[in-house]
């Protein structure tokens, strides 16, 4: 039986009027607090805004479909374990649908494999569910959900060998919940899988909110979710949560911030493009306990 996902509440107790949540309404007391310094720690996936780091830097990287479609014939050897994002957000924003089809994607993420190796997770082409999305798209929650689950089944089908990542989309709490069974009824045992995204959290300005859906989905059993570009903020609510997360923060941290580490001499006025400050970026979260390291891919197994 597919678990359900319902806020966590003290019996008697009344949720608070001036705290109204995109996901729910919640008491102050079912808010996660921030974990202790000894729990588990997430992977972290820096984003890359160029596919060639993976041939030249060690630390784990997400890279874009996007990103990837540029290279014809010189492809970059991993020296380090990636995640492969869809680009969907950005596809369905520009199309409104999804017009590649599943046979090239997975046709695409095969090649990608075997050129270029160290693929831990590729991500389906799923349909996210902001409202902005929607109104593009002209479909329903469910109706993205259903494509979702549709299409990573086809990609499973015909790229067996390629570590698929299955996406839960949803907007509402209840909708996550519903996109769950989807994957239960349709013989997908969430729980079994390596990793598990969490789709349309990362641009909920919200971490608190955020914070309540993943402490859910882990009373579920779900100790395998990946969180897409999530926050410091969430790192510090819900990082024992998660099994691993991406983010590009440092590239927007670089620009808002107008950050040129000193050491670096290429002509940008900004370190937003500079692999040098997402790996120093990637190092200052592992030293404040709030990431960590594939430990097969350790620096210290490295040497």
């Amino acid at each position: 039986m597919t678990p359900t996902l319902t806020a966590p509440a003290p019996a008697g107790a009344a949720p608070s009027p001036a705290r109204a949540l995109p996901l729910l309404t919640v008491p102050a007391s079912a808010i996660p607090t921030s974990p202790a310094a000894d729990v588990r720690r997430p992977v972290l996936f820096t984003g890359a805004p160029e596919a060639c780091w993976l041939g030249r830097y060690r630390f784990p990287m997400l890279v874009s479909r996007n990103r990837l479609v540029r290279l014809k014939r010189k492809f970059p050897l991993a020296i380090t374990p990636w995640i492969l994002d869809s680009g969907g957000f950005t596809h369905l924003r520009m199309n409104g649908r999804w017009i590649v089809s599943a046979e090239q994607y997975a046709d695409e993420v095969l090649k990608w494999q075997e050129t270029i190796g160290g693929l831990v997770a590729a991500a389906p082409q799923d349909w996210m569910c902001e409202p902005d999305v929607l109104r593009l798209t002209g479909k329903t929650i469910r109706e993205h959900q259903e494509l979702t689950v549709a299409n990573f089944l086809r990609l499973r089908e015909l790229a067996p060998t390629i570590p698929w990542m299955p996406v839960l989309q949803g907007w509402t709490l209840g909708s996550y919940s519903t996109h769950l069974e989807m994957y239960a009824k349709a013989g997908v045992d969430l729980h079994l899988e390596r990793r598990v995204g969490v789709g349309s959290i990362c641009r909920r300005q919200n971490s608190v909110t955020i914070a309540v859906l993943l402490d859910i989905l882990a009373q579920a059993g779900l100790r395998n979710l990946h969180g897409f570009g999530v926050k410091i903020r969430g790192l510090e609510l819900s990082g024992d949560r998660l099994f691993s997360v991406d983010s590009a923060a440092w590239s927007y941290h670089a620009s808002r911030e107008n950050i040129r580490l000193p050491e670096c001499d290429h002509a940008a006025a900004d370190c937003r493009a500079c692999p040098r400050y997402a790996e120093h970026w990637h190092t200052d979260l592992i030293e404040r306990a709030l990431v960590t390291w594939p430990e097969e891919h350790h620096p210290a197994h490295l040497n």
